[in-house]
C-alpha cells in the first residue's frame, strides 16, 4: 500500500477481501504486525473464507503461539503450532511475522522478527488454495466454532509468496525493513 499508514484493525467488520487464484505446492507469507490485545482465542491474520481441502488459515492464538492450519483432509485440518512466542511485552510494539510452507523440505517454519521460532514437519502434502480470503478478520461460513477472529492491531507490509523463502531471505526482509515500515 505505497504511500499509506499501517491498516487497522479493531471491530468485527474491519477487513481486506482479496481474491487469490490457483494452487501452490509452497508459499511464504510475511507481515509487519502490532497485536494491541490477545482478546479471541483465535486472531486472525490472513484467512481463507472457507476451511475447504488445501485452504491455509494463518493466525494467533490467545496464548501467543503462532498457527498455520492447513486442510490436508475433508475431515480435518492440520495444524502447525508453534510453542507460546509472543508474550504480553509484544502488545503494542511491532513485529515482523513469517511463516513459510516448504514442499520440497517437508516443513512449515515461523519467524519472529526474522529469526525462526518453530519448524514441524509437513504430515500429508497437500497443494494450497486461497480462493477468497480476508486480512485481519475471519467470519466461518458455518458460523459454529470461534466466530469471531478478528485482529486487534494493525497490520503493514503483507506479503504473499508462491514460493518458500528461506531462513537468511526472512531475516534480510526483517532487516530490510526493521524501523522502516510500519506507521503509526
Amino acid at each position: 500500500w505505497p504511500g499509506k499508514a499501517a491498516l487497522e484493525f479493531k471491530g468485527p467488520e474491519d477487513r481486506v477481501r482479496m481474491n487469490i487464484p490457483g494452487e501452490y505446492r509452497s508459499i511464504t507469507l510475511s507481515c509487519w504486525i502490532r497485536i494491541d490485545g490477545f482478546d479471541r482465542r483465535l486472531g486472525s491474520i490472513f484467512l481463507t473464507d472457507g476451511h475447504d481441502l488445501g485452504e491455509a488459515h494463518w493466525q494467533f492464538t490467545n496464548n501467543g503461539q503462532l498457527l498455520l492450519g492447513v486442510k490436508a483432509d475433508p475431515q480435518q485440518s492440520q495444524e502447525y503450532l508453534s510453542e507460546s512466542v509472543l508474550k504480553p511485552t509484544d502488545l503494542g510494539r511491532w513485529m515482523h511475522l513469517a511463516c513459510v510452507y516448504d514442499d520440497e523440505k517437508l516443513e512449515v517454519c515461523h519467524y519472529l522478527d526474522g529469526e525462526r521460532v518453530f519448524a514441524f514437519p509437513i504430515s500429508k502434502q497437500t497443494p494450497l488454495r486461497f480462493g477468497a480470503a480476508e486480512l485481519g478478520n475471519w467470519v466461518p461460513e458455518d458460523l459454529k466454532n470461534d466466530r469471531i477472529r478478528n485482529l486487534n492491531g494493525r497490520i503493514d507490509e503483507f506479503l504473499l509468496l508462491d514460493r518458500s523463502m528461506t531462513g537468511d531471505e526472512i531475516r534480510e526482509l526483517y532487516s530490510l525493513a526493521n524501523g522502516n515500515s510500519a506507521a503509526d
